[in-house]
């Protein structure tokens, strides 16, 4: 803020009403009861259903290192921190950033249809959210799709028309790397969609000459076939088993 046509620093609190303490429960109780002057109350998890008593709510320590490094990525301006209640937040993949201000932070992406890049939030359970400036689409590696079916196949298609492209020469080697790292540590819910995004990953690290992972994902997708039930997720695997089409050096 400006004073008298000069800068000065002022520190203010990000998280308004919420103080977050590491310390044992009967501690902070004792604290709490000894200083009614701060007016300080307990946040308790969400009401079960079967009616049994809610507990404190204990925020992980992933949780608030996650918050803390996307809070000390930003130099300047204000911070938006957001209740969670009061807006509604988007089921997202779930993404790492790689590189940038924002390095290592992971949480949910938040995107335009159609867009690979957008906003990434990182939440305290239910309590605030906070979320970073736009990251783009080669800074994140996903490591878990949404819960939209129809989102993740078309994720999958997409990488099949990149190896592709690269296979016929309409596509450098480049664009590849950047896609095979954004989904090379995802997970995935069943074992017909792991069985083919392991079966483009293996392509993928044929064609970049990646031979340790490739031997590894070799290996796992022999034990994954063995469940394979669907003839169509079958064939695909096999398409993409085949090396043949790799042009020799």
């Amino acid at each position: 803020m400006k004073v008298g046509g000069k800068t000065k620093v002022v520190e203010r609190p990000l998280a308004l009403n919420f103080l977050f303490v590491r310390c044992e429960l009967a501690d902070i109780k004792v604290w709490i009861n000894r200083h009614p002057e701060f007016r300080l109350h307990l946040v308790y998890e969400a009401q079960h259903l079967d009616g049994t008593q809610a507990q404190p709510l204990v925020v992980s320590e992933y949780e608030m290192d996650m918050f803390r490094r996307t809070v000390e990525a930003y130099k300047d301006g204000q911070l938006p921190v957001i209740a969670p209640a009061d807006q509604k937040l988007v089921e997202g993949d779930v993404v790492r950033i790689m590189g940038g201000a924002f390095n290592g932070v992971e949480g949910v992406l938040v995107a335009q249809q159609g867009k690979k890049g957008g906003c990434v939030q990182v939440s305290i359970s239910y309590l605030c959210t906070v979320t970073t400036m736009h990251i783009e689409p080669e800074c994140l590696q996903i490591l878990s799709f949404s819960k939209n079916n129809k989102h993740l196949y078309q994720q999958l298609d997409s990488y099949a028309q990149q190896i592709d492209l690269v296979l016929t020469g309409q596509a450098d080697r480049q664009s590849l790397e950047l896609c095979t790292r954004r989904y090379s540590e995802v997970k995935m819910d069943s074992v017909n969609t792991e069985a083919k995004m392991a079966s483009l990953l293996r392509k993928s690290y044929a064609i970049l000459g990646m031979t340790e992972k490739e031997s590894l994902l070799r290996s796992r997708l022999a034990t994954i076939k063995a469940q394979i039930k669907s003839a169509a997720t079958l064939a695909f695997v096999e398409r993409y088993a085949d090396d043949t089409d790799l042009q020799k050096d």
